[in-house]
């Protein structure tokens, strides 16, 4: 059973392409149709334990692991052996709200949108649970969730993880080209006022990534979003964009213009920046005094989703040596606790790597988001305007 062929490299073409790969019904077609809340209705569903013949996944470029000799990513290739599934691995996943926009029709006019999980940030996931677009896992096909991470076995929204599993966490940072900006940067702010960077760095397009960061460099409190500390925030990043110091607000594109050199800083994720200095030594991770924003990726069923399968396959995920074998090549942080010693026996350096497995003075330095902020549609309107999208 063969996967549809990737490589590493492609990733940074497909990182440009976006979301030009999605192709759900109606999905370039305007956001219309009500909202559908009927959560109860899709709780009560039975599920058919009975595995499908195929599993179609929408994530996040760069987050599967890839052989470079052979091309092929063996963690999925052995999901499908054993379980005789084909998957179609789809990473279409540029931004969120671009996701939520390209979703948002077909499933608020009940559509299936021919998708088994999605792979949305933890508060967007929260946003689409709200709007009655997810169904329930089955969480007895997923004994594997038991050795879920205590930190994040609840959630506001999702409480006991009835709807979702999370994929992966990541630090959202600074990550820059050190040769090219000639010294060492400081945090966000020195990124936004340095004027020989001018035009030759980016943002990113989401809320809790690139204010968060200026938030904490303001001193503020990024879980504890005020008006005011928003106004302080978006003042910064305004005032950036109205100079013409950030070249654009990015989405997960910002990794191309990084590795090709098109931007010498940005916003960034931890694992991005490792994987593209493995070909670039001189791309650096920076984590600042100030602190750095840590988000979770969640496994999601859409309405439409093939429950069990989909099921089947995020207990497979949550098998210590899988997650060993694919954090390997993500060097992101395993929500599943057993993750750290099957490394050890796999990669003893990585063991040790503090991005990956955080020690107590990285861990300090980590703050989460409001989650309220993010779903505030005034907070939202304003990032918009600002960001002129």
């Amino acid at each position: 059973m063969t996967l549809e062929p990737i490589d590493r490299r492609g990733l940074l073409a497909r990182a440009a392409v976006g979301l030009g790969a999605l192709t759900v019904p109606g999905a370039l077609g305007a956001c219309g149709g009500g909202i559908d809340t009927r959560r109860e209705e899709q709780q009560a569903a039975p599920v058919r334990r009975e595995l499908a013949k195929s599993l179609v996944v929408s994530t996040w470029p760069f987050y599967i692991d890839i052989d470079e000799k052979t091309d092929e990513r063996p963690t999925l290739e052995a999901f499908q052996e054993r379980f005789d599934v084909r998957v179609r691995w789809i990473e279409d996943i540029n931004s969120n709200d671009e996701f939520f926009a390209k979703i948002r029709d077909p499933l608020t006019q009940g559509q299936d949108i021919g998708r088994d999980i999605i792979v949305p940030t933890e508060y967007m996931a929260a946003r689409m649970h709200e709007l009655g677009w997810l169904v329930p896992l089955d969480r007895p096909s997923i004994p594997n969730a038991a050795g879920l991470d205590p930190l994040l076995a609840d959630s506001a929204w999702d409480p006991g993880r009835r709807y979702s599993l999370p994929w992966q966490s990541f630090i959202t940072a600074i990550g820059y080209n050190r040769a090219a900006v000639g010294r060492e940067l400081s945090g966000i702010t020195d990124m936004l006022t340095d004027s020989r960077l001018r035009n030759r760095i980016t943002v990113s397009s989401s809320q809790e990534d690139t204010l968060g960061l200026i938030m904490l460099d303001n001193g503020d409190d990024p879980a504890e979003v005020t008006d005011a500390s928003f106004d302080r925030a978006v003042a910064v990043l305004e005032r950036a964009l109205d100079t013409g110091q950030v070249r654009r607000a990015a989405g997960n594109d910002y990794a191309a213009a990084l590795a090709q050199g098109d931007v010498v800083a940005s916003v960034a994720y931890s694992g991005d920046v490792f994987q593209l200095a493995l070909d670039n030594p001189d791309l650096e991770f920076l984590i600042p005094d100030s602190g750095a924003i840590l988000g979770t990726d969640v496994m999601c069923i859409p309405r439409g989703g093939d429950v069990y399968t989909a099921s089947v396959f995020m207990n497979y995920y949550y098998e210590a040596a899988v997650q060993a074998e694919l954090e390997a090549y993500l060097t992101l942080i395993s929500p599943v606790t057993g993750t750290r010693a099957a490394m050890r026996r796999r990669r003893p350096r990585l063991a040790d790597n503090p991005y990956m497995f955080p020690d107590e003075a990285t861990r300090a330095k980590l703050h989460g988001y409001d989650e309220r902020a993010l779903n505030d549609q005034d907070y939202r309107s304003r990032m918009q305007a600002v960001l002129g999208v």
